[in-house]
């Protein structure tokens, strides 16, 4: 099994995929091209920092778009719309979070005084 290497340029950013040899050039560009758009959505002008800082992010953005080797969606509404939502999850479980640690370490403050 032969594969490829397909890249193109944004900006200081590079991307690339490597492909197996079957797969449409101008697919995978197109793919490319859809991803690079969800990241400049969901960062605002994507950059290196971004991508690296927020892997976690880039890597659900992806599999938001490709998975199992197969692409499942390319149309941004969409992949935006489940990007907003993860965001709002994660949003949420961090006030939860936040809001559970603030009344376990009041509650130990409060003992600790008592003794």
């Amino acid at each position: 099994m032969s594969s490829k290497i397909i890249y193109r340029n944004f900006a200081t950013l590079f991307f690339i995929f490597v492909v197996d040899s079957s797969e449409s050039d101008l697919g995978i560009l197109d793919l490319i091209h859809a991803f690079v758009e969800a990241l400049d959505a969901c960062f605002e002008n994507v950059s290196e920092l971004d991508i690296i800082f927020h892997a976690d992010r880039v890597h659900y953005i992806l599999d938001e778009m490709v998975m199992g080797g197969l692409v499942l969606e390319i149309n941004q509404t969409i992949v935006a719309e489940a990007i907003r939502e993860q965001n709002a999850i994660e949003k949420q479980e961090g006030a939860d979070l936040g809001s559970g640690a603030g009344t376990k370490v009041k509650s130990l403050i409060s003992k600790m005084r008592r003794n």
